[in-house]
This record gives C-alpha cells, sequence and structure tokens, in this order.
C-alpha cells in the first residue's frame, strides 16, 4: 500500500484518507465487516489486519467472499456493518476514487484512470 504524495480528503466529512501514521498498530484494518446481498450474507463478520510492509493472500474457493471482501475494502461495496481502518483513519464511507487517490488500492486506481475517472493513478506497489 503506498500512499500518494498529495493529501486526499473524503468530501462527505472533509477528512484526510491519508495522514502520519503513529506507527501503532496495523497500517490496514477490517473490523466485524458484513455486506449481504438480499438474503446472501457474502461477508459475515471479516476481521483482518496488516502492519506495513505485510504480504497478505486472500484464497478460498467459488462464492467464497474474496471479491466481495476487496469490493468493500476499497469503497465499491459499503459494509452493512463493521468498519474499515487505514492508518488508524476510517475509510469504510469515502467513496471509491477517494480511496484509489489515496493510494490505498493501486489496481482500482488504475482501473479507474483507465476509464478516465480520474486523472492519475498511483503505482501498484505495496510498501
Amino acid at each position: 500500500m503506498q500512499q500518494s504524495g498529495t493529501d486526499e480528503t473524503d468530501q462527505g466529512t472533509g477528512e484526510s484518507l491519508t495522514g502520519t501514521s503513529t506507527g501503532h498498530g496495523p497500517v490496514f484494518e477490517i473490523v466485524e465487516g458484513s455486506v449481504a446481498f438480499g438474503g446472501n450474507q457474502a461477508l459475515d463478520s471479516v476481521s483482518f489486519a496488516m502492519a506495513k510492509g505485510q504480504l497478505v493472500g486472500l484464497i478460498g474457493p467459488n462464492g467464497s467472499g474474496k471479491t466481495t471482501l476487496l469490493n468493500a475494502t476499497s469503497g465499491i461495496y459499503p459494509l452493512d456493518s463493521g468498519a474499515i481502518r487505514f492508518e488508524g483513519r476510517p475509510i469504510e464511507k469515502a467513496p471509491p476514487h477517494r480511496i484509489a487517490c489515496a493510494g490505498i488500492f493501486g489496481l482500482i486506481a488504475a482501473r479507474l484512470k483507465a476509464r478516465g475517472l480520474i486523472s492519475r493513478a498511483p503505482p501498484l506497489t505495496v510498501e
């Protein structure tokens, strides 16, 4: 997860999505995240945390919620309940383009740039 050189803010709250990490706790975390589509519970109280420099793999059978989890953490699908934090700041209500421009998900940013929805995308690297 690479932080861009500019300070992106959530238009809803005006709060910065990037900032100075205190060095305490995870750089990225999802806490008790849940997403349902009608009667299908795609994510049920999912929690995990990542430290700076940590590489995490996400595996599971078809239909187990892997893509839903990535879409929820990148702001594409809203959480029904739970929290998502980047450097201790809540981002679950931030729009996808703000999350992408903050450098949290470079792949999402690259897709938005390819569609002409943003003017720049951060490199696809993980620090």
